[in-house]
């Protein structure tokens, strides 16, 4: 697999940047690791850009997505490899 991704950072208010950043790892035993397929935009992404928030920086945007299962937990069992998902936005990670 890949080390590496692309992905549209925001790295001060208006300044954004498509840069390469490492894949996350598998952390604990009921993550899932997903490949974004597609990506959507949303109000609170445009907000976040205009205007300096709570949420520090350099922040990935961009949190309405659907991809590909490449990796789970070994907890997890109703997610498999190859499932075709999509996320509930602002659902923080943990």
């Amino acid at each position: 697999m890949k080390s590496t991704m692309r992905a549209v950072t925001l790295v001060s208010p208006g300044h954004l940047e498509c840069v390469n950043t490492e894949i996350p790892i598998i952390q604990n035993s009921h993550d899932v690791l997903i490949k974004v397929h597609a990506c959507g935009v949303c109000g609170s992404d445009i907000a976040r850009v205009m205007v300096k928030g709570a949420h520090k920086m350099p922040i990935i945007i961009g949190h309405e997505f659907a991809g590909e299962v490449v990796e789970v937990g070994s907890d997890v069992k109703s997610t498999h490899v190859s499932d075709r998902v999509t996320i509930m936005p602002l659902v923080p990670c943990g």
